[in-house]
């Protein structure tokens, strides 16, 4: 089951960063998730997953980047969330535990 949140260690080229993500089904039955980094609450849309399989995109903002779209791939087996997030030439290896399982909070 991929809803709920998960506290995940981000493996970024400015090295790691922890958060969550959030996996909710809106009212419409549609996959909806939101990643929180440091403060940042990115809203992801084309949120589609298949059995504990799944696929979102989303922009991030940064004061140096600017605006970066990204699409991040990745599965839930168990509790357990592993996923690749992309940007241009920029991958980011995301892996992390349902919260209420891992014990942290980002």
């Amino acid at each position: 089951m991929l809803e709920g949140t998960y506290v995940v260690l981000a493996q970024t080229p400015v090295g790691s960063k922890r958060g969550e993500v959030t996996f909710s089904h809106g009212v419409n039955g549609a996959l909806r998730a939101v990643l929180n980094v440091r403060g940042l609450n990115i809203a992801l849309s084309g949120a589609r997953a298949e059995c504990d399989f799944f696929e979102l995109s989303g922009t991030i903002s940064h004061v140096l980047m600017g605006k970066a779209p990204f699409t991040c791939t990745g599965s839930v087996e168990g509790d357990r969330l592993t996923a690749t997030a992309r940007s241009g030439s920029i991958s980011i290896l995301l892996s992390g535990m349902r919260k209420e399982l891992s014990g942290r909070t980002a």
